[in-house]
């Protein structure tokens, strides 16, 4: 069975550090048409071309599971070209997911263990060493 995209970026998030990458990650996973600047020196449909494009667009090889070209392989995602306001989702607890519902936090030894409860009252758990890591894991589940 595959991992859908949302799925797949919840392993990462588990198995991760906060990085800029997952933020850009988790915003194209809430919106994926958000607008991106590029400034030619992408990979994308846009790419030698100053423009617009949407942000799952941009990072669609990365997320899709689609075999990515060479020259996509050597650029790393923030030197795609592209300018992007993705709030700090894995590195700041401020930075609250949409519906993110937050009613209980634990430190138990190293880890983090959060509660989020969804509007129908179901429980998602979120487990890790990074607080804010463990809030998006949890409201993430709850999407899943």
């Amino acid at each position: 069975m595959t991992d859908t995209p949302l799925e797949a970026l919840i392993a990462r998030l588990v198995a991760g550090e906060g990085s800029r990458e997952l933020d850009v990650r988790i915003t194209s996973q809430l919106r994926p048409e958000t607008p991106v600047m590029t400034d030619g020196g992408g990979y994308g449909p846009n790419a030698h071309a100053i423009g617009y494009t949407a942000l799952s667009e941009m990072i669609e090889p990365w997320t899709s599971g689609a075999p990515v070209d060479a020259r996509a392989q050597n650029h790393h995602w923030d030197s795609l070209g592209v300018t992007v306001d993705a709030p700090h989702y894995t590195t700041s607890i401020d930075a609250k997911l949409p519906g993110e519902n937050i009613v209980e936090m634990a430190r138990i030894g190293q880890f983090y263990r959060v509660k989020h409860v969804d509007e129908h009252g179901q429980q998602f758990i979120g487990d890790h060493a990074v607080e804010a890591i463990a809030r998006r894991i949890a409201a993430l589940r709850a999407r899943a």
